[in-house]
């Protein structure tokens, strides 16, 4: 299969999805079925990392895909999504849905894996913080 589900965490924290060099549509479809149950598996805040780094994926493709994955975010236990390798063209694409509100407004963009982890930190630690303070406090 081509488009592989691993643990991307040792607590099941992040879940990356990794599209390889020569994925199908059922591959990404099987992926999918994967990637609800496991977040079914687990009770608690998990994010999602697409990993398009090794596949070429056209900006079309994609976005009928971030429409299918968006649709997993409604989960209780998906936390952020993260998409690693996508181009310009799909980047802009999602945007502009976003900006609509058509879907995926939670969707957020990493050129390189080690760039996404930073985004995934950065939101750990906000959420963390927030819950610190007195809910008085703006946020």
């Amino acid at each position: 299969m081509s488009v592989t589900l691993t643990w991307d965490a040792p607590d099941q924290s992040i879940i990356r999805l990794i599209y390889g060099p020569n994925w199908t549509q059922k591959d990404f479809q099987i992926a999918l079925g994967q990637l609800a149950s496991t977040l079914n598996s687990v009770h608690h805040s998990t994010h999602i990392i697409i990993d398009q780094g090794q596949a070429d994926v056209s900006p079309g493709i994609f976005l009928t895909h971030a429409k299918s994955l968006c649709a997993i975010t409604d989960h209780p236990n998906a936390g952020a999504v993260v998409v690693v390798g996508a181009s310009d063209s799909a980047r802009e694409l999602c945007e502009m849905a976003a900006n609509r509100n058509t879907f995926c407004n939670n969707l957020r963009f990493a050129p390189m894996l080690d760039d996404a982890y930073n985004i995934l930190f950065h939101l750990d630690f906000v959420a963390s913080i927030n819950n610190l303070l007195p809910d008085s406090w703006p946020r």
